[in-house]
């Protein structure tokens, strides 16, 4: 399993045109295709699909050590957890008013 992201030649430093998972199964493509653009759009990076000229950047989980992948994991579910948490915040003030 690997995922291609797609970088327009012309975009801006946060963006990424499209994230492609290397799996033949297409529902389960569009499963991780979903769940990594949630990643990437928590990091901080915005999904912009656009009809230009795009250059693909591959990532392979075998490319990394264990402990490197481990890290990425955590610092992805940490940023999930601190994104639910703020929108349950949010949720509680707009109940109280």
């Amino acid at each position: 399993m690997g995922l291609e992201i797609q970088r327009h030649y012309a975009c801006e430093d946060d963006e990424i045109a499209h994230v492609v998972p290397l799996i033949r199964n297409q529902e389960v493509r569009r499963v991780i295709r979903n769940e990594a653009e949630s990643a990437f759009r928590a990091l901080g990076w915005i999904i912009k699909p656009e009809g230009r000229d795009v250059r693909s950047i591959f990532a392979h989980a075998q490319s990394q050590s264990q402990h490197a992948r481990l890290r990425y994991y955590t610092e992805i579910c940490n940023v999930m957890h601190n994104i639910e948490a703020a929108v349950e915040a949010q949720d509680q003030d707009q109940d109280q008013d």
